[in-house]
């Protein structure tokens, strides 16, 4: 069987890593991202490297180790599913042999060396009796960035961005006729071509669009016309509903109708017609990317329009800027979207809503407190789930993180939390909040490591500047929450005498969540360990005490 073709058929599939500071095996979930300890028994597991069924290792040596269950541990009264590894077969008293106690290999595993990532390893005393366990003194110390405006927008775009002028896009890409009129080269620019029209137009904006899609165009621009009230035949929803439609079924034309709202949003007369082709665009922007060639002069635009004197279009464009591009950064459009009157208003409301927590960018959270909490650095969700789950005494709990939850429940809350429902002070199992967290973490729109800097990213730990690339490359907002995360991964490793979660533990956990690309050739054996080394490496050497914990002024309302 040719598991490479059928691997993400699978409702789990996994890959097979071994772990050479545990000494041990674990298994990367390549639909979720979730890492775990035991063999899986839900789904295929494969080598990576051979791309053939991966056998239990343990089922094929019964007597590598006995189980001795420790009363400690609360062994004695009942299995553990999460830590027992079992052969799949049925099971009877001899079966004891096939257990391997993870339990006791945990406490029994070496400290770090403080350059165990770039030394080669040497022995080192345990740390059974380290208290807390040894977190290297010397730390590299992050100093955050200085703040130069809301948290909600990125700043260091903003330069770049605006390099893009209408005059370089139009000569390349634009028609040279427009409602029927012939344009010189000299005067070729998209502040006078591309402007608002009651009319519809002739022919298509763009002069690379397939010569089978054009009628097409142009019958988006009639629905445009007929969403925002130009035309006389106005359809409101349903219009909007049907440009939709077109867009899922035709790729090409997106780009199209990205600037076929650009026009009509230039010099609008009327305050209604402009308004409602501005919750168009935004409509459009949640649930399509653009092409790579288009997105950065879209991105010009609307930061421009960010800049606009009318209240009303800078509020719309700023969270337009925020969903096109987090959709731009998935690169795909929104999945299962129920295109109906509810879901394009539903749309429309996270403007104003700011109840959207999961699923969504961390620049949007940032823009749903950007009036009650507009000095938190990070988005205020993130820290209410982590201090949520120290004040249930979580961190004493052996396996946080590690231990999986009730993924209904958990889901449920989620969907939950999305509809503006307060949910954490009903999560009482600690696990379910553990994997709560993993799940806001998997779900991020970019995640915490933006896919934009992931491959960059390998290359700067190989070359021992790991640290100084993420405080230099990544965006404001992504640095200062992936500073808080390690604050707080580390807080939890300081407990690790009780929970038994040591750096990589942790990174073995959180690594594919945070470090991930949208690209699923690039996952490869060697990307997967370099995503858990460099992420245990910024848990043993990143010293984030000016982000973690949060200081009190910072978590003032105003």
């Amino acid at each position: 069987m040719n598991f490479g073709h059928t691997i993400m058929e699978q409702k789990n599939a996994y890959y097979a890593y071994y772990d050479d500071d545990n000494q041990l095996y674990y298994y990367f979930n390549v639909i979720t991202n979730d890492s775990r300890w035991d063999y899986p028994l839900d789904g295929k597991v494969i080598d990576p490297e051979s791309m053939k069924s991966f056998p239990n290792p343990y089922s094929l040596f019964p007597k590598i180790k006995k189980s001795k269950r420790s009363k400690k541990h609360g062994h004695s009264s009942q299995k553990s599913a999460e830590t027992e590894i079992v052969s799949g077969e049925s099971q009877n008293a001899d079966d004891e042999l096939l257990v391997l106690d993870i339990d006791e290999k945990l406490e029994n595993l070496e400290d770090f060396e403080k350059d165990s990532l770039l030394k080669p390893k040497q022995s080192s005393p345990s740390s059974k009796s380290a208290k807390p366990p040894k977190i290297p003194n010397k730390k590299k110390v992050f100093v955050p960035p200085t703040s130069d405006g809301p948290h909600y927008l990125p700043k260091e775009i903003s330069s770049e961005i605006h390099k893009f002028q209408g005059y370089d896009f139009a000569k390349r890409h634009f028609q040279r006729c427009v409602n029927g009129r012939v344009f010189k080269r000299t005067s070729i620019t998209l502040e006078n071509i591309v402007l608002f029209s009651e009319k519809p137009i002739t022919t298509s904006l763009l002069s690379n669009l397939p010569q089978s899609s054009v009628k097409n165009a142009l019958k988006c621009f009639n629905l445009i016309l007929q969403y925002t009230g130009v035309s006389s035949s106005h359809q409101g929803i349903n219009a909007a509903k049907e440009l939709i439609s077109i867009l899922f079924a035709d790729a090409s034309l997106r780009d199209e109708v990205f600037f076929q709202l650009m026009k009509q949003t230039r010099q609008n007369p009327d305050e209604k017609w402009l308004l409602n082709t501005w919750n168009l665009f935004l409509v459009i922007a949640s649930i399509f990317p653009s092409t790579r060639n288009s997105e950065n002069w879209i991105k010009s635009y609307l930061l421009r329009n960010i800049e606009s004197d009318n209240r009303k279009v800078a509020t719309i464009a700023q969270f337009t800027y925020i969903k096109f591009g987090a959709r731009c950064a998935i690169g795909t459009p929104m999945e299962n979207f129920a295109n109906n009157v509810k879901s394009i208003i539903d749309l429309q409301n996270q403007m104003t809503n700011g109840s959207f927590v999961f699923g969504v960018s961390l620049y949007e959270m940032m823009w749903g407190q950007r009036r009650t909490l507009p000095n938190c650095p990070v988005p205020f969700f993130f820290h209410q789930m982590c201090e949520s789950l120290i004040s249930k005494g979580a961190l004493k709990i052996e396996g946080i993180f590690r231990m999986p939850g009730n993924m209904k429940n958990v889901n449920d809350w989620a969907a939950e939390s999305n509809a503006g429902e307060e949910v954490l002070s009903s999560i009482t199992n600690p696990h379910d909040l553990a994997s709560f967290i993993k799940l806001w973490i998997r779900e991020l729109a970019d995640p915490i490591v933006p896919f934009s800097a992931t491959s960059e990213l390998f290359t700067a730990f190989k070359e021992d500047r790991t640290i100084e690339y993420i405080t230099t490359v990544l965006p404001k907002l992504h640095l200062m929450t992936l500073a808080y995360l390690i604050g707080f991964l580390q807080r939890v490793v300081a407990e690790s005498d009780a929970n038994k979660m040591t750096p990589r533990n942790l990174a073995i956990c959180f690594g594919p969540n945070v470090i991930r690309t949208n690209n699923e050739t690039v996952v490869t054996k060697n990307s997967m360990e370099a995503v858990n080394d460099i992420l245990c490496y910024l848990i043993k050497e990143w010293d984030v005490s000016s982000i973690y914990p949060l200081r009190d002024e910072l978590l003032l309302p105003v």
